[in-house]
Order: structure tokens, then C-alpha cells, then sequence
């Protein structure tokens, strides 16, 4: 029987989570902390409270390597202080699950550990002339990082595993010299999705709008994205763009103000935080997806977006679109195919079906459930 410890973040993928690590223990014990400097009466995102216990940040390494744990979970390096990981008893191992500002965005925007050019032109304009505060910030996180260099790289160096959100992640990851942890897959997942093979050949009649982005976040590359199908012929379509998770009030209100301009009338902006079902809801409204990261991220979207049957289109360098096209997936790039021909033809049938098939092998729920089994598997052979 395994200990293992999931140190954990308030966020939105954290329910499906500990749902699916209950699902699937068996004999093992999952045990569920938040470390913080006081306590949080209530979570912004988590429901399933009950599960959790907040540790204080003065305590978090007795209770870490004094309860016999046989794994520690990072989910994020935001969930634990840097210096504490290193301080993790040697005879526990330590899993990184890396979501997308760990690999970016740390330990500085400046050096992040996996360096992408996150901002196309005009995003990187207004990136400069609005965050002037944050570009200052980052410089001094950067400093900061530069002297506490050792320690950061000692830190990672202690990590025995490591999951990315997508597998690519780990060969960006290992460029790192001070990286040496092996690769697992543990994906966030929802038990009572229909990514199965028994609604393989199952489609939903999808509307015929054009989905923008995943949130407010800057890397979304909004502007870029509105210049490049201003010139489209959208007048029987409507362009959905979510602005409810992340950002800026300043940047949604900016966001709001040119789409509105660009597209009138058929702009429709989400401000208010949906339930998944209500989101999912809203994604069937749409025949064509736009998601304009470089990193990895907006991952739950896209999957959601190609077992519908929805045209995606993604940067022809970004993460995610690397990873679609090398495991066989039908998906298109915003350089080359974002045209109005493109945006007027739907996927057909067959196109749909390939993504099925490629979703079956690479996300469903029971591939997913044979990644965390196997990572049961590898604890329990090193111990």
C-alpha cells in the first residue's frame, strides 16, 4: 500500500482531481494539503473541501516527512516554497506535476525554465505599453532568481518525477541541465466526460460560431487574433471569447472595447465563471476554435473542442499544436489556413472521426486511468 500526499493550489482542476485519485487508489491512501499562512474559510474554486487540510507554512515540512509518505505530489511549484522542496526527506519521492506558468513563466518571465516567444506583435505592443509595472516586477523577479540560482535548480533537482501537462513538456524541460527527474503522465480528467470508445461515432449537431481564446490571459493573443479574421465575412456567426478565468480588468475592458469595434454586433463577450457543463454547453455553440497560445495551455479547451468535432486552429510552433499534429490529429495553424474559406468549412465527418481516434488513443478516460495506475506501479517498484 502507497502514502502518497497531493500538495494542492485552489483551482478549477482540482475537484475532478481528487475525484479521480479517490477513483482510482484502491489500497492506497491519497491525503490532500494546502499550505498557506492562515486559513482560507472558503475556496474560490475547490467544493470538495472536506478532503483538505491546510497545513501552516511553518509546519508543512514536519507534517511532509514525518507521516510516513511514500510520494509527495507537487501540483504546481506555487503549492510549496521554493526552499522546502529540497528539504523533503530523501526517502520520499517527489512528483511534479508541472502546469503551464511553472514551465513559462518560472522562476522568472525573463528565464523561465522552457523560454517561448509567448506574445505575437500587437499583443506584445500592448504588453508593453500596459504592464510597465509588471515588466518592472518581472526584472526584479529575474534578479532575484539570478541569486538564488542554486537553490532554484537544487530545488528541481530533487524532484524524482515529472508531468507535464502534455508529454512534449518533458523534452522542453530536460534542456535544463539540472534536470533529472523521469517522466509519468498524470492528467487532469473529469470521470463523467464521454471520451469513450462507446460514444466514438456519437456527434452532437454543433452551431456555427467561432470561439476566441480560454480566459482573460494576455497569452491568448486576443488583438492578433481580432486583426486576423477582421476581414472575414462573420455575419452569420457569432465570436465567442471567454473572459472570465484570469486577466486583467484593465485588459478585459481593452478587450471588450476593440471587439466590439472589429466585430459589432456579433461580438459576444463571457464575463461570468460557468459551470463545466454550462461551459461545454457554450463550446457545442461553435463549429471553429481559435486558441492562440505559443505554451502549452487552454489543454482541457482544446480536448473538449476536438472530441466535438469543432475546427481548431492553434500557432503552427506553439506546444499544443506540436502535440496534436505528431499524434494525429486534424488540427489547422492561424499562419496559414485562418481563412475565410477555412472559417466556412466545417470539419467533415471523417475529419471528425480521425480526432476521435486519435482522442481514444492519447486522452480518453480510460488511457487516462492507465497513466495513474502506472504511476502506482513505478512508486511501489522503487520503494
Amino acid at each position: 500500500m502507497l502514502k502518497i500526499l497531493n500538495i494542492l493550489v485552489d483551482d478549477k482542476f482540482i475537484d475532478g482531481l481528487i475525484e479521480v485519485l479517490e477513483f482510482t487508489k484502491g489500497e492506497n491512501k491519497q491525503d490532500y494539503i494546502m499550505i498557506g499562512n492562515g486559513v482560507i474559510e472558503k475556496f474560490q474554486y475547490i467544493t470538495k473541501a472536506e478532503y483538505l487540510k491546510q497545513i501552516d507554512c511553518k509546519e508543512c515540512l514536519d507534517f511532509i516527512n514525518n507521516n510516513d509518505y511514500d510520494l509527495v505530489i507537487l501540483h504546481s511549484l506555487s503549492c510549496i516554497p521554493w526552499f522546502k522542496i529540497g528539504q523533503i526527506d530523501s526517502k520520499i519521492k517527489v512528483l511534479w506535476k508541472a502546469w503551464g506558468f511553472d514551465l513559462y513563466r518560472t522562476p522568472s518571465e525573463i528565464q523561465p525554465f522552457v523560454k517561448l516567444k509567448r506574445f505575437h506583435p500587437i499583443t506584445k505592443k500592448y504588453w508593453l505599453r500596459h504592464y510597465k509595472g509588471k515588466i518592472y516586477l518581472n526584472f526584479k523577479t529575474w534578479i532575484y532568481s539570478q541569486i538564488h540560482k542554486k537553490e532554484i535548480e537544487s530545488a528541481i533537482n530533487r524532484i524524482d518525477f515529472f508531468s507535464g501537462c502534455l508529454p512534449n513538456e518533458f523534452d522542453l524541460m530536460k534542456k535544463n541541465n539540472f534536470f533529472r527527474a523521469k517522466h509519468v503522465e498524470l492528467p487532469y480528467f473529469h470521470l463523467n466526460s464521454n471520451y469513450t470508445n462507446e460514444n466514438k461515432d456519437v456527434f452532437q449537431e454543433l452551431g456555427n460560431n467561432i470561439l476566441i481564446g480560454n480566459g482573460a490571459v494576455i497569452a491568448n493573443n486576443h488583438f492578433d487574433i481580432f486583426k486576423s479574421i477582421s476581414a472575414i465575412d462573420i455575419s452569420d456567426k457569432q465570436i465567442i471569447v471567454p473572459l472570465s478565468y484570469g486577466g486583467d480588468s484593465f485588459y478585459i475592458k481593452d478587450i471588450i472595447t476593440y471587439g466590439s469595434k472589429v466585430f459589432g454586433k456579433h461580438f459576444s463577450p463571457i464575463l461570468d465563471f460557468m459551470s463545466l457543463q454550462e461551459y461545454n454547453t457554450l463550446l457545442s455553440t461553435c463549429s471553429y476554435a481559435i486558441l492562440g497560445y505559443e505554451q502549452q495551455a487552454a489543454l482541457g479547451n482544446a480536448a473538449e473542442l476536438l472530441w466535438l468535432g469543432v475546427k481548431l486552429f492553434l500557432p503552427q510552433m506553439s506546444v499544443n499544436y506540436k502535440y496534436f499534429r505528431d499524434n494525429g490529429y486534424k488540427v489547422f495553424t492561424i499562419e496559414n489556413d485562418l481563412t475565410e474559406e477555412q472559417i466556412s468549412q466545417p470539419l467533415t465527418l471523417n475529419e471528425k472521426l480521425q480526432n476521435r481516434e486519435a482522442f481514444l488513443k492519447t486522452m480518453s478516460i480510460d488511457i487516462n486511468l492507465e497513466k495513474i495506475n502506472k504511476i502506482y506501479k513505478i512508486i511501489e517498484k522503487s520503494n
